[in-house]
């Protein structure tokens, strides 16, 4: 079974850094652009891809509701498809966006999942 990020060692992902490095480098004079434009194109696919990208889209956020039938993951109660946030479970692991790892909570109980204080920007969003 593949790893996942959190079973990859720090030397691990000190090898992959030093490989995504070099490969920027690479396109960079391939493409004779900028290590800075190659590198905000590879981050804007990673952050949009649809399988394994960073960011939920709208479509996974909809699976989700309704596989959780509008109910807050934590604690069980409905919460309104336009009021909902949805919080990943587990990150850098196979169909993170999936509904079993991406599930709807209340605002409150986002907040409470994160620890954090009504209004943060640490943790995640609507839509």
């Amino acid at each position: 079974m593949m790893k996942t990020y959190s079973k990859m060692t720090s030397l691990e992902r000190d090898q992959i850094h030093q490989q995504v490095d070099a490969l920027i480098e690479s396109l960079s004079e391939e493409f004779d652009a900028c290590t800075e434009a190659v590198a905000n194109t590879a981050f804007m696919r990673i952050q949009k891809h649809p399988t394994w990208g960073r960011n939920a889209t709208h479509r996974h956020k909809s699976d989700s509701y309704s596989e959780w039938d509008g109910k807050c993951e934590r604690c069980g109660q409905f919460v309104d498809r336009s009021e909902a946030v949805f919080h990943h479970l587990s990150r850098g692991v196979p169909n993170q966006h999936g509904p079993q790892n991406l599930v709807p909570h209340h605002n409150s109980c986002h907040d409470a999942e994160h620890g954090v204080s009504k209004g943060s920007i640490t943790k995640g969003t609507r839509e």
